[in-house]
């Protein structure tokens, strides 16, 4: 049959690498990579999407897929699915990352709304890939997927970018760093509550990257607390200062009730001991390379943070653990499981076909 081998429908998001959003990285690294493998012919359908055009955008994508040939439709995230629905096509994959709107209530009702919405499609693909097997597990009591119609398969990071510098050791001050968005459910706050438990006893320093509608407000869970001078707001960092940034810090703190973030894949692979929030989907990435305690468990994560920094024996063992346990993942690896796994269903690519 004439035309590509798979399609990437990336709607709403635009495959680009440092925008700051993880779904942005996941496209631009999933296109690339399959890209570059051998035997395999890509196009892409990408309108660059924002809240005032989503809708005109959705429907603008179903009627440009119309034209487009693919022995493969895949869906970075279940947002697209709408759209190749729409055109009837087949046979459709989707990467489903999360199922957070069935967690959480976020954003507006109408937003809530829409993501619930394009997650209820998933039953329609003819094949899901999740990152993670806790969502995997999850979609199969949710939605009632099959398990023959899901696939696992895992983040990566660019060890090429990602890695770590010669004779690294713990400094002094210690130096924490939390990277992401600056809202509640994030946990920056508990964070900045642990470190000024720890700075009773510690000399230390805490980097709060990235920006959100509650920065005011961690700053001023700072300065109640008496440790604004000691606590940073450098807001958001771009992608090329972030190799140095990781390695000039003595821990990463990851605090998130959502789970999993690729901050924490990054520091590792610089040899950036992480402490994280076991919840959801963390724990299969930080594995026991990590500190993991309770979310929102203000004292455990300050112990957690005092094992890591209470000497330089302490540091180098969770350093080591960290850079090890990296070496798992990687964008190149999720590239070539994805190719495998399109080989692996072309039973049902051929069933499917146009």
């Amino acid at each position: 049959m004439a035309g590509h081998d798979v399609c990437y429908v990336t709607f709403p998001n635009y495959p680009k690498k440092n925008s700051g959003r993880g779904l942005d990285r996941y496209a631009y690294e999933l296109v690339r990579g399959v890209s570059e493998q051998i035997g395999f012919d890509v196009s892409l359908v990408a309108p660059k999407t924002n809240r005032t055009n989503y809708f005109v955008n959705e429907f603008e994508t179903a009627v440009h897929l119309r034209g487009v040939k693919a022995k493969i439709y895949h869906a970075t995230s279940e947002h697209g699915l709408g759209s190749l629905l729409l055109a009837k096509k087949r046979p459709i994959v989707v990467t489903v990352h999360d199922l957070l709107p069935q967690l959480f209530f976020r954003y507006s009702p109408l937003v809530f709304a829409n993501q619930r919405l394009h997650l209820s499609l998933v039953r329609y693909a003819d094949l899901v890939i999740t990152t993670s097997s806790f969502y995997s597990r999850l979609l199969q009591e949710r939605f009632n997927v099959s398990p023959r119609r899901i696939e696992v398969i895992r983040y990566g990071v660019d060890h090429e970018i990602f890695r770590s510098k010669d004779e690294r050791r713990k400094g002094t001050p210690s130096r924490i760093l939390y990277l992401g968005g600056l809202n509640l459910l994030k946990g920056a706050g508990d964070l900045i509550d642990a470190f000024a438990r720890l700075s009773g006893s510690h000399d230390a320093r805490l980097v709060i990257g990235g920006k959100g509608k509650h920065a005011t407000e961690l700053r001023n869970i700072a300065h109640r607390l008496g440790v604004a001078e000691k606590v940073s707001f450098p807001g958001f960092i771009e992608e090329a200062e972030l190799p140095d940034l990781y390695s000039s810090m003595d821990v990463l703190v990851w605090p998130s009730f959502f789970g999993f973030g690729l901050s924490t894949l990054e520091a590792m692979a610089c040899g950036t001991p992480v402490v994280g929030a076991k919840c959801l989907d963390s724990e299969e990435y930080l594995g026991e390379a990590g500190l993991l305690y309770h979310p929102g468990d203000v004292e455990q994560l300050n112990r957690a943070l005092k094992q890591v920094l209470s000497s330089q024996d302490s540091w180098k063992d969770w350093s080591a653990k960290a850079l090890e346990w990296s070496e798992n993942f990687s964008w190149s690896k999720m590239a070539k499981q994805m190719c495998s796994t399109y080989e692996k269903h072309t039973d049902m690519i051929a069933s499917c076909a146009d």
